[in-house]
């Protein structure tokens, strides 16, 4: 379950593992979904994205490579490249 991960410049870094949500199906690091359902404590962890409770994936869908489409967060040569502060939960 890996996707190659976009870098400074637009370079393709070292794939990262993803994990899909079973309900809406939107795709997250898994590092980053780890980081977040620790966050919750006590509460039942959930989707990033949909707020569903989050499912464990059936064990044969764990070996299927996942896709993330990062079109919408490229550089396309005009204006200011996207910045962030390195804060949330995702450092991906």
């Amino acid at each position: 379950m890996a996707a190659p991960a976009v870098g400074a410049g637009g370079t393709v870094a070292a794939a990262q593992a993803l994990v899909t949500c079973r309900t809406c199906q939107n795709a997250v690091h898994a590092e980053c979904f780890t980081r977040w359902k620790r966050s919750r404590t006590r509460r039942a962890a959930t989707c990033v994205v949909c707020r569903a409770r989050w499912r464990q994936p059936r064990r044969e869908q764990e070996e299927e490579p996942q896709y993330m489409n990062l079109a919408a967060y490229m550089n396309d040569g005009e204006g200011d490249a996207m910045q962030t502060d390195g804060g949330g939960f995702c450092a991906g």
